[in-house]
């Protein structure tokens, strides 16, 4: 698809986030917002699916069959936990910890060495997936566009989302940063994601059913031999696991889920929700998969069935519909990351390094250095992982 409509839409797109979270921060339509603030939660949580979830459980489906389910199973078993879920909230507000470095380092004495050592690992495990989502915004805009300058479309979105989490994420200085503009905005995002391949997942029913029986019949036997039983081994159930930490563990759905909570009544409010949320985003996976394998040339990326599939069949506005949808799944993460990371070093980093620096560190107020140093962490995570992206 060639022309200027994915870029003039993706703009849109942006000034819409910019718009909706400009009136979740307002003080207007404060009734409407307390109303919407439960599943706006909710769909937030749904930040955990990035653009893995969203193009490559596809193709980890098509190559590996049943590998895909335990990025999904794992958040849905953990779900069920609703009595630990409520307990380590309760205990999270107890403490008065402001992000998972600072938990973590709380259990271990209030330790600051812990807590620092935490940020430094999270800040090296998140960067390259941060780099991972840029790189995934440029592949998928240059093929719903044509234009295939991939560095400066990498280069133009990384500083847009470094300027939107620095005016949302770090507007004014406070010890967790958390404010419902981001919430607000990762929510409807998380719609956005959802609704998507929902759109995708009928096309790919609706083009089965125009089709003969002989094509149904071939389809449904390599479908049957991707996902045989019998595939099923150790590693599903390690993945499946990890999947249940990670759900809690990553900084940004740590940021989300439990810093984001007004109360552990949140998140019991948000299970049901989620889950559902949740078994919708596995269950498109498979008629996609098939429709790919189906329709598609042998050559195309199981990847990028989710946008190829509407594009082979010249669904110019789905295809960028799907586009927008991959959008989302990208900048929610990666906002959202890099604010998390932004409040873990300087709350563990940055803040002890000036209590230790100062003599009068008692009575110091350190605000407008902690929020300044926010804002410069932000924007140092984005310049890194755009420059990492290229050696990805």
């Amino acid at each position: 698809m060639q022309g200027a409509l994915p870029f003039i839409l993706a703009l849109l797109y942006a000034g819409l986030l910019f718009a909706f979270a400009s009136w979740a921060e307002g003080k207007s339509s404060e009734k409407l917002k307390s109303a919407l603030r439960g599943p706006a939660y909710a769909f937030a949580i749904g930040v955990y699916c990035t653009t893995w979830t969203y193009y490559g459980a596809v193709g980890s489906a098509v190559a590996d069959g049943w590998s895909y389910l335990p990025i999904y199973l794992g958040p849905i078993l953990l779900l069920f936990g609703r009595a630990f879920l409520i307990r380590m909230i309760d205990a999270v507000k107890s403490d008065g910890a402001n992000s998972i470095s600072e938990f973590i380092g709380g259990r271990f004495g209030s330790s600051r060495v812990v807590a620092a050592l935490v940020t430094i690992l999270a800040l090296l495990g998140s960067i390259p997936y941060i780099a991972l989502q840029l790189r995934s915004l440029s592949t998928t805009f240059a093929l719903v566009s044509g234009v295939q300058n991939i560095p400066v479309i990498a280069c133009v979105s990384a500083g847009l989302l470094a300027l939107w989490a620095m005016l949302y994420g770090t507007r004014r200085y406070e010890a967790s940063s958390r404010n419902d503009a981001v919430l607000f905005a990762v929510g409807f995002e998380s719609v956005v994601k959802l609704i998507a391949l929902l759109v995708v997942a009928s096309l790919a029913i609706m083009l089965f059913g125009q089709e003969t029986p002989s094509v149904l019949t071939a389809t449904s036997q390599s479908v049957a031999t991707i996902f045989d039983p019998g595939k099923i081994n150790a590693d599903f159930f390690v993945f499946t696991f990890m999947s249940m930490a990670a759900i809690i563990a990553l900084p940004r759905q740590f940021y989300i889920m439990v810093i984001g909570a007004t109360s552990s009544r949140d998140v019991e409010q948000a299970r049901w929700p989620f889950v559902v949320y949740m078994l919708a985003t596995l269950l498109v996976v498979v008629p996609i998969a098939a429709a790919g394998i189906a329709f598609l040339p042998s050559s195309a990326s199981p990847d990028l069935f989710v946008l190829g599939l509407p594009l082979s069949r010249g669904h110019t506005f789905i295809a960028v519909f799907v586009f927008l949808g991959g959008l989302s799944a990208a900048t929610s993460m990666v906002l959202v990351e890099t604010i998390a990371l932004a409040t873990m070093v300087s709350n563990d980093l940055v803040a002890p390094a000036l209590l230790r620096k100062r003599a009068d560190a008692a009575t110091a107020d350190f605000g407008d250095t902690l929020f300044l140093a926010r804002r410069f962490v932000i924007g140092t995570i984005m310049g890194v992982a755009h420059l990492g992206f290229a050696y990805i």
